[in-house]
């Protein structure tokens, strides 16, 4: 039997969404769709734990082209949050975390 998560969104990544087209959105919201809802914890060529760091935003990331998905997720209760959602173009290391450049500003701390 195959196990169908729900998807949930933090009031972070809700901000982050409305920074992008509505073509954006689709191709984002398609992603975490087809790659969240069954198997999130299975490592792909697009999918890595970030447990290496005590003070990152999320356990997860995925990859969407050139979108980037940090999520959690709670086997537990069969529920995937996601937490922050940025691009990779857009994303500049820093000393603090990771930060997007222009009018929206994603900070995930603790990425390498």
């Amino acid at each position: 039997m195959v196990i169908s998560y729900t998807i949930e969104f933090s009031a972070g990544a809700e901000e982050d969404l409305k920074w992008y087209s509505r073509r954006e959105r689709n191709i984002i919201l398609d992603g975490i769709k087809s790659n969240l809802r069954h198997e999130p914890t299975k490592v792909t060529l697009n999918r890595k734990s970030y447990r290496r760091e005590p003070n990152q935003v999320a356990d997860w990331e995925l990859r969407i082209g050139i979108y980037r998905v940090y999520d959690n997720v709670d086997e537990a209760v069969e529920v995937v949050v996601i937490e922050r959602i940025g691009d990779k173009p857009r994303i500049i290391r820093s000393s603090f975390g990771v930060a997007g450049e222009g009018d929206h500003e994603v900070v995930v701390s603790g990425l390498s």
